[in-house]
């Protein structure tokens, strides 16, 4: 599995455990790439958008070396659901595509539907997993439960990642904001959206996706626009979790 995003990574690895599955992580493609070579590995599921080297150069990596052998299925995980760039993963050799933050369900039938030969992962599942709903607190906590259960401890330790991960993250994207750096902070943005909507922080993440999109067409008065919200959320987001 290869994903940049230490929250998102480790939100997954806990979501295959239950469903079954052993993975190893890799933090940039160029590593992904690495492991599926020294190893024996029945899935791939990768990230579009890292370092080094992205999902679709990663993909087309591993068809290049595969040359006609076993072809491993290789899945796109990405924060972005355009029509388009799922039928772009298709078209560079991926097999099919997940939208993050992936419910455990949908994980469980697409590992069903390109592994027929492991047991019935969606099986896993617990019975107390449920979409949850949009709500009006900083963070949604039942967003987490119904990606990897309800389990206080294993919540309570993805939350603490996830602040952890968010600060850094967000003192890049201030960082490059004041800079003028458009594109290293629409960038900065993108990465903090998907963990965001992945622990139920619905306000945080759309304000994310709204910088990541004025990043990514350099518009810098929207951008300056859109940072003391930006702030605001963080603080109350970085607030809320301190009292859990």
């Amino acid at each position: 599995m290869a994903e940049d995003n230490e929250t998102n990574q480790k939100v997954i690895q806990h979501q295959l455990g239950l469903l079954g599955f052993a993975a190893d992580l890799a933090g940039d493609g160029r590593e992904a790439l690495e492991r599926w070579e020294s190893g024996d590995y029945a899935l791939l599921i990768t990230d579009l958008y890292m370092p080094k080297m992205d999902g679709y150069q990663l993909t087309a990596a591993i068809r290049d070396e595969e040359a006609g052998l076993r072809r491993i299925p290789v899945i796109a995980l990405s924060a972005n659901v355009l029509s388009d760039e799922a039928e772009h993963c298709r078209a560079t050799g991926m097999d099919d595509y997940l939208s993050k933050p992936a419910r455990l369900e949908d994980l469980g039938d697409m590992l069903e539907k390109w592994l027929p030969d492991v047991a019935d992962a969606s099986a896993c599942i617990p019975d107390s997993q449920a979409a949850a709903a949009r709500s009006t607190v900083p963070v949604d906590l039942r967003v987490l439960a119904s990606l990897v259960g309800d389990d206080p401890a294993v919540i309570h330790e993805l939350l603490q990642d996830f602040q952890t991960s968010a600060a850094k993250i967000a003192a890049e994207l201030l960082a490059a904001c004041t800079a003028g750096e458009t594109a290293a902070t629409g960038a900065a943005a993108h990465k903090l959206k998907s963990s965001a909507f992945s622990v139920g922080a619905q306000a945080l993440g759309e304000l994310c996706a709204e910088i990541e999109q004025a990043g990514k067409a350099g518009q810098i008065d929207a951008l300056s626009a859109l940072l003391p919200r930006f702030e605001a959320e963080m603080s109350v987001v970085n607030e809320f979790l301190g009292t859990l």
